[in-house]
């Protein structure tokens, strides 16, 4: 049996008397337990608005400090932040940090710096002395603030933090999505026809006619193609069909379906799949043509489990005029609408026939980037009108990428956010153990002169803290999973309630915060115990 070091009591009363009363039972670092001013402490002379001055003027210096820091970091990545323009987050361009902007952070630094500094004076005069503010004895209010303190900040994390995960995943999921083409060497120039010189249809045909043959020997390029309303562009053509010897169950639900006039080689340039029939051949480009093809989406939706091939369809309701198109072919489906979007019902027709838009998309796939291509396109286009250039360039996998750009920059906000949340808490939790433990130095004195190893203390202080930190990981797992059933509805590829992504979450910041706390009292408990009984955690200095 170990034998405990041997104390004088008289000594050990000697020294702990001008700190405070010993301490009874067990305690906590988020509780301290009562305890009796020393009659000195009564007595001080200092008033609380003396007090509320000097802790309102480092206060103050503080948060003018922090509000500084935080418009200078604004200013410095607002130019970087007004480029992510490109991921489709609306407005985004138009962030600026104004004089506005920087009255309001300063108003809310004040106001931080102003209740900092009103807090402890408020204690302090619950407690009937404003030394309160200072010493290691507090009223018994404070205990009950800071565990309350360390559950909110804790279960804010908690939800913040799976939130960003969730999130992360979706955004990964979507950037995983096959958008039913091959983007990979095909790159995209885009032709604004002016109306005054292409308003009548059949000047854009011979427009996109005298094009295709201009640019079809491009130094590179293996196949050129154009499209009136190329997918992930943002605009289409949606028009009502009528299709032949078919009963629409419902008169409210009419085949609808997205209406793209393309050449011959489209299909082949974006290698999107036949599922059955052909494709446009040239001599379905000519005046008479009269054939049409349709994706999957529109046989699955419109004619499940029927033959489409062959069968007439034309615009409009059943009594339209316009004239009937026959199906050629079926081809796989495109998510042109977005990645997030099931693949729409689309109808292709041959540019002749359709070329309703103001633009023209000329879409090559070669073997050197857009950027290369660029002059050549440029000087074929002027062959045809030397007034023409493509209005904007790109490569059509940088419009694949773009549509998953939103979800990614959510997902880096709430990363940002998460790690804001995270290092705050553990900051709280680091600096409430601190001072609890501070609080309780002269119990752990004692606890070290009756034989307490460090460890036991330590043990005995982290489980007390796992107790507190309980609260606070059901708070966090109840409000994530309520925002997760709400996000889900809005983010591609999530489920109504992720436990695995909370569990997670709650497991990393549990961790964390109890090594905050070990890392508080870790140096303390090192201590002689008679140091800690005479000088308290100031032996640390």
């Amino acid at each position: 049996m170990a034998r405990l070091p041997v104390v004088d009591g008289s000594r050990l009363n000697e020294l702990a008397a001008p700190r405070a009363t010993a301490l009874s039972g067990a305690g906590s670092i988020f509780g301290v337990t009562r305890a009796t001013p020393a009659p000195a402490t009564l007595a001080t002379t200092a008033s609380a608005w003396r007090l509320a001055s000097a802790q309102g003027t480092l206060s103050a210096l503080w948060c003018a400090l922090a509000t500084g820091g935080a418009l200078l970091v604004a200013a410095v990545i607002e130019t970087p932040v007004a480029a992510y323009t490109k991921a489709n987050v609306p407005r985004l361009a138009e962030l600026r940090l104004d004089h506005a902007g920087g009255a309001f952070a300063m108003a809310v630094g004040g106001s931080l710096a102003l209740a900092i500094s009103l807090l402890p004076i408020a204690y302090a005069r619950k407690a009937g002395s404003a030394r309160s503010i200072t010493a290691s004895v507090m009223p018994q209010g404070m205990p009950r603030w800071r565990w309350l303190f360390v559950v909110v900040q804790l279960a804010v994390a908690i939800v913040v933090l799976s939130t960003a995960a969730l999130l992360f995943r979706s955004a990964d999921a979507l950037a995983r999505v096959n958008p039913g083409f091959v983007a990979e060497g095909v790159s995209v120039f885009d032709f604004m026809l002016p109306d005054s010189e292409y308003g009548a249809p059949q000047r854009r045909v011979e427009f996109e006619r005298r094009l295709l043959q201009s640019a079809a020997d491009v130094p590179g390029g293996l196949a050129v193609a154009a499209v009136d309303f190329l997918p992930f562009s943002g605009s289409t053509s949606i028009v009502n069909f009528t299709i032949e010897h078919h009963v629409v169950a419902d008169a409210t639900a009419k085949p609808r379906a997205a209406l793209r006039a393309v050449s011959a080689s489209y299909f082949d340039v974006l290698s999107i799949p036949a599922a059955g029939g052909r494709t446009f051949i040239p001599g379905d480009e000519g005046a008479e043509a009269s054939v049409a093809i349709v994706n999957e989406a529109f046989v699955r939706q419109f004619v499940p489990g029927e033959t489409i091939v062959g069968r007439r369809i034309r615009r409009g309701a059943a009594n339209s005029r316009a004239a009937w198109m026959t199906i050629v072919g079926i081809v796989g489906s495109v998510r042109g609408a977005g990645l997030s979007l099931d693949p729409q019902p689309e109808v292709f027709v041959p540019y002749v026939k359709g070329g309703s838009s103001p633009s023209l998309s000329l879409i090559v796939k070669a073997t050197a980037p857009a950027r290369w291509l660029a002059p050549a396109i440029v000087e074929r286009g002027h062959r045809v009108d030397s007034a023409l250039s493509p209005a904007t360039i790109t490569d059509m996998t940088e419009l694949v990428s773009l549509a998953s750009g939103q979800p990614f920059f959510y997902a880096r906000v709430f990363g940002v956010l998460a790690a804001v949340a995270l290092v705050l808490s553990l900051v709280g939790v680091y600096g409430i153990a601190v001072l609890g433990v501070s609080a309780r130095s002269n119990e752990i004195a004692i606890r070290s002169c009756l034989g307490a190893q460090p460890g036991d203390i330590v043990r005995l202080i982290l489980r007390e803290t796992a107790m507190a930190i309980g609260p606070a990981v059901a708070a966090g797992g109840l409000g994530a999973w309520m925002l997760q059933k709400r996000v889900a509805a809005f983010v591609y590829g999530v489920q109504s309630t992720d436990w695995m992504v909370i569990a997670v979450s709650a497991l990393v910041l549990s961790v964390l915060a109890l090594g905050a706390v070990y890392l508080a009292i870790r140096r303390v408990v090192d201590l002689r115990p008679m140091d800690l009984l005479k000088h308290g955690t100031g032996a640390l200095a």
